[in-house]
């Protein structure tokens, strides 16, 4: 069991506190039975990551899943993994997030069924759904609400909505503030708080990306109220990069640009996809107003965004390299950046990125202007912005 003192502060959401106190037991610990070592290791992996050390999070992870295949704890092994695959991500390390959640799956499949597995089931579809997988992300999370709801699991049915909600809106599909609305309803009604974190922080999110700009502002308000409240700065930080994108598509480009300058310094932003968000919306505003350090911190992002096979990512920085390239009136420049977006969305149904992606390519090919159903998630006013090479374009940029 995590030390007194660990478990009072865990609950006052002073996940900080909790993990100091947590690695301290572990300092003294040595002589501890493997098991209950691996119990403590687990629990200050949970605590470090619920307070945005993700690097102190991966190390005892990945000693408590050693730990806990020591003494054959097959359910014990899977649900770190869960967490380890989240942390790998964050990090931008696509194999060891892919390795993990593989193995949390696999572990179980061969066991019966259970609670655990319509975890590990969800925990594959929310990888998936980060990437912009969004069938891959429906095929797990339906898998995993199916067997939740068969077992009466109401954690992992919360887990499974939230990922269902998202992929749904990523493909274009409104309905999925349903699903996402009861993921967030039962999360609260049960107490889940990482699980109601990620709900508020999906919400955020989609709402953005399709430009529901009222519905985008009261979940970051909503939930980085939640989440600070109780010091789950993991998901908070995440729900801020989130938000200037949005903040930018609204217009609002001084405070775009002044919450993304104050995130890039302080220590919160540490996930790999919050920097590149960041990074690109802070340069979209600089390329707009002529002003230096675009160039750099697009090369930065885009060297970011392309180890993590994320469709969001890269197309959110492939977008703004193509704007990027507009202004210097290089129309072939914009096609190749275009291209390699393109590239990357090819097969994923992700009709907002590639609108804005198809969007760049009939500007530089107008042979090609007809797009289908992609432009038309592009919204009109930037459709009709680009009259000429170095004027600059009005208010498109996506919040992914």
């Amino acid at each position: 069991m995590p030390p007194l003192a660990a478990k009072g502060a865990a609950r006052l959401g002073a996940h900080r506190e909790a993990a100091a106190h947590l690695a301290a037991a572990l300092r003294y610990g040595s002589s501890l039975a493997v098991a209950i070592r691996a119990e403590l290791l687990e629990h200050h992996a949970q605590e470090s990551s619920l307070a945005n050390q993700i690097r102190e999070s991966i190390a005892s992870a990945r000693a408590a899943v050693a730990s806990w295949r020591e003494v054959g704890n097959v359910e014990a092994q899977s649900r770190v993994l869960r967490l380890l695959a989240q942390e790998y991500r964050t990090v931008g390390d696509k194999a060891g997030a892919d390795e993990c959640v593989t193995s949390a799956v696999a572990l179980l499949e061969a066991l019966p069924r259970g609670a655990a597995l319509a975890m590990a089931y969800s925990a594959r579809s929310l990888l998936a759904l980060h990437r912009g997988w969004n069938q891959e992300a429906l095929e797990f999370g339906r898998r995993a609400l199916e067997l939740a709801r068969e077992l009466g699991d109401r954690a992992a049915e919360s887990h499974a909505l939230c990922q269902i909600g998202g992929a749904l809106l990523g493909t274009g599909e409104r309905s999925g503030y349903q699903p996402l609305d009861q993921s967030l309803a039962l999360a609260l009604e049960q107490r889940l708080e990482d699980q109601a974190a990620r709900a508020y922080r999906t919400l955020a999110f989609y709402a953005g990306l399709i430009h529901d700009f009222a519905r985008a502002q009261r979940a970051f308000q909503e939930g980085v109220e939640y989440c600070e409240e109780r010091g789950i700065f993991s998901h908070s930080a995440y729900i801020r990069a989130f938000y200037t994108a949005c903040i930018l598509d609204r217009g609002e480009w001084t405070e775009a640009a002044r919450m993304a300058t104050e995130l890039l310094r302080s220590s919160e932003v540490t996930g790999v996809q919050q920097r590149i968000t960041v990074m690109a919306t802070l340069a979209v505003v600089r390329l707009r107003r002529g002003d230096p350090g675009a160039d750099e911190l697009l090369d930065q992002a885009f060297g970011l965004a392309i180890p993590t096979s994320e469709v969001s990512r890269i197309a959110r920085v492939a977008a703004a390299r193509a704007e990027q390239a507009w202004y210097r009136g290089s129309l072939a420049d914009v096609a190749r950046e275009a291209a390699i977006g393109l590239v990357h969305v090819h097969g994923h149904a992700t009709p907002w990125l590639h609108g804005e992606l198809l969007f760049w390519q009939s500007r530089a090919t107008p042979a090609r202007a007809d797009c289908g159903r992609g432009c038309g998630t592009v919204p009109a006013h930037a459709r009709g912005r680009v009259a000429g090479r170095g004027q600059r374009v009005g208010t498109h940029r996506h919040a992914v």
